[in-house]
Order: structure tokens, then C-alpha cells, then sequence
């Protein structure tokens, strides 16, 4: 689970634990996951770089958790999601 910047400008996650400092750690907190431009929080998936557990159990007394698809992106979607994400990146000239 990486932090939105994470994304890399060709569009890539870093390989392995290249660039850990944008992991969200499944430890951590809510907080930990940043919001992009209008606060949505936004997790890119990439493939872990060793063999991990998640354990399925509420860790927050005060939060009721969920985890749900909403909706499947059209590759259009999703291009657009990362190009508005590689826009919003440090030091990038919006397109």
C-alpha cells in the first residue's frame, strides 16, 4: 500500500523498498493515509516486497470498519486518476 506520492512521474511505484518512505504501513492509522487535493485518500496497491499478514481484527474501538469495491474504473479512469495524482506531485508542472 503506497501514499498517492508515491506514484513516480513515468507512472511506476519504486521497486521493493526503493522508496519506503511513501508505504503505508498496515500498523499505522487512518491518518497515515494523505489526502490529495480535495482530502480524498487515495492507496495505490503494488505488490509487497515480502510475504505479509493482515489480520482482520477492529483495531479502532471508536471506528466501525469496512472495506468494500464501490465501483470498477474504465482504463480511462484510471489514466485520468494518474495523471491527476502525477499533477498534484512535488515539484511537477501541472499539465
Amino acid at each position: 500500500m503506497v501514499n498517492w506520492h508515491g506514484l513516480r512521474p513515468d507512472g511506476s511505484l519504486a521497486d521493493g523498498s526503493d522508496d519506503s518512505d511513501h508505504w503505508i504501513w498496515s500498523e499505522g492509522c487512518p491518518v497515515d493515509i494523505s489526502a490529495l487535493d480535495g482530502g480524498r485518500r487515495i492507496i495505490l496497491l503494488d505488490d509487497a516486497p515480502y510475504p505479509m499478514q493482515h489480520t482482520a481484527a477492529r483495531r479502532y474501538p471508536g471506528m466501525r470498519a469496512e472495506l468494500g469495491a464501490f465501483e470498477t474504473l474504465s482504463v480511462a479512469e484510471v489514466r485520468a486518476w494518474l495523471t491527476r495524482i502525477a499533477d498534484a506531485l512535488p515539484g511537477r508542472v501541472p499539465n
